[in-house]
């Protein structure tokens, strides 16, 4: 016996299938109207992308004008809802397209060059951009360092141009630089963006230990500015005629000019006896440059006669570090700007990088605070260095540089995401 059930429809289920087809149905009009707005306002939809010789080209353009152009059907500047109507927010009266080049080498010092990676040897990136014009005004959003193969010793200080009325600066919080340029109508702009290159810290694990990290950390810099010359710093005496200890184990050979600890020559293999395995000897420095990791000693007069004993490297004078060569283009440094008691102050960084817009010095003694310096000062001369005056740099994490190998990737990854917050820094693993 068959036995038929006659099923029935909830009308609720029937509603929302109702519902969810005339969404569908306006969502594909929607987009078939946007696109075919855009499609006809655009010259070509033939991306440009792609790598040539030492170029790497990044065609934004269409897929801008796709952003843009959806834009004037989602946003509202009322708090309300959009009605999906084109509200014609952006159009081609107030976009610019930009040709930006970011270039990797340094625009004062052209044999400092950086590129993509030791096999991948582009040096320059080209992007095409649309960007908005506002209040006569556009933003754009640089990129982060690309070159991994830096010059040497040498770490990214961010990017320069001699554009004409552009002020670049810097966000810390969120680690990205921004160029604001000035327009007086929709023309084409085309930008280019040099890499500045820094001394950089750099420092090498050869193995996993807490000591090698520690010792590591040790030699970086502090995520601050970090002057330019004129520091002072001790010259200390020749040291070529002190002593420098040595140890070999019994059986090994004394080297020529190896004195013991009276001053008398040692020849021969090393003999220590039965209470002993190795041998001591002293040969004198031969460098005059002071090291600091070594123990000096000389020979002093006793009662029992001469013997070996710690010298105390004595400071001879003092030097100044360098500063800034006269006529070198400063912009990307930074220049301190002292600031008085209860004064205000404005579009200033502090000592650690942070961007105040505008504040009041609160200190009893004054304030120093510091100026990214661009390319042209206000009177639209370049901005060029004196040969006496200290400039800044702001350490950052392109400049702390720590090279590890590669068997310690995965711990050396955990690592700096514990740390990285303190000690901004970049870890290079072959």
């Amino acid at each position: 016996m068959v036995i038929l059930v006659k099923k029935r429809f909830n009308k609720s289920r029937i509603l929302l299938v109702v519902f969810l087809g005339c969404l569908l149905i306006t969502s594909i009009t929607t987009y078939s109207l946007t696109y075919s707005e855009i499609t006809t306002s655009t010259d070509s939809t033939t991306s440009l992308s792609g790598v040539s010789n030492n170029t790497i080209t990044i065609d934004d353009a269409l897929s801008d004008k796709y952003y843009y152009n959806s834009l004037n059907f989602t946003s509202s500047s009322t708090g309300t809802l959009p009605s999906g109507n084109d509200q014609n927010i952006y159009n081609d009266n107030n976009m610019v397209k930009v040709t930006i080049t970011y270039s990797g080498e340094d625009i004062n010092d052209s044999s400092l060059v950086g590129y993509t990676s030791l096999t991948e040897r582009q040096n320059t990136y080209v992007y095409y951009k649309y960007y908005p014009i506002i209040d006569n005004y556009i933003t754009i959003e640089l990129i982060d360092n690309p070159f991994t193969d830096r010059p040497t010793n040498m770490g990214f200080n961010g990017w320069t141009t001699d554009y004409i009325n552009t002020t670049i600066s810097f966000d810390k919080t969120y680690y990205t630089r921004y160029a604001k340029i000035y327009v007086s109508d929709n023309s084409d702009i085309n930008i280019t963006f040099h890499a500045s290159w820094v001394e950089a810290a750099v420092a090498s694990i050869n193995n996993n230990n807490s000591s090698a990290w520690s010792n590591a950390f040790d030699d970086l810099e502090d995520g601050a500015m970090k002057v330019i010359g004129g520091e002072r710093y001790p010259i200390y005496e020749d040291v070529s005629n002190y002593y420098i200890r040595y140890t070999i184990r019994s059986g090994e050979p004394y080297p020529s000019g190896a004195v013991n600890n009276r001053g008398n020559s040692v020849t021969g293999n090393c003999n220590p006896g039965f209470l002993s395995n190795s041998c001591t000897y002293y040969l004198r420095s031969g460098n005059s440059e002071y090291d600091s990791s070594l123990t000096y000693y000389e020979l002093t007069g006793g009662l029992f006669g001469n013997t070996m004993s710690v010298h105390t490297v004595a400071i001879a004078s003092y030097g100044t570090t360098p500063y800034l060569s006269s006529g070198t283009k400063t912009n990307g440094y930074y220049k301190a700007v002292p600031v008085a008691r209860n004064a205000t102050f404005s579009n200033l960084y502090d000592n650690n990088g942070n961007y105040i817009e505008s504040g009041t010095c609160s200190t009893y003694g004054g304030c120093t605070y510091y100026e990214l310096i661009q390319y042209y000062d206000n009177n639209s001369n370049i901005n060029v260095a004196d040969g006496n005056t200290a400039y800044y740099y702001l350490v950052t994490r392109d400049i702390n540089i720590i090279i590890a190998p590669p068997s310690k990737k995965k711990n050396n990854i955990l690592l700096i995401i514990n740390i990285v917050i303190i000690i901004p820094m970049f870890v290079i693993i072959p």
